[in-house]
């Protein structure tokens, strides 16, 4: 089949590779221990992102002031400190 073809391809696969070991992890060798800090890395993004769309969602629809939410979610992540 054609994408068995291009799967076991190694010229389709290799510039890809290169490119992304190059300006993706700049030079480093990926290995188990840099996957995971790119998994908590991500997981940061994604979250500061729910944090956004609570933040609006509180500002728009709920009427409340920047301080009071700033102040709602310093309670609500406080068990976590």
């Amino acid at each position: 089949s054609l994408l068995g073809k291009a799967a076991a391809d190694s010229s389709f696969t290799g510039p890809f590779v290169r490119w992304f070991k190059r300006r993706a992890l700049l030079g480093v060798e990926p290995s188990p221990e840099l996957a995971a800090i790119l998994i908590v890395y991500f997981v940061q993004g994604a979250s500061g992102l729910a944090r956004l769309a609570t933040s609006f969602f509180f500002k728009d629809d709920l009427q409340v002031s920047p301080a009071e939410v700033a102040a709602l979610t310093g309670l609500i992540y406080l068990p976590w400190f």
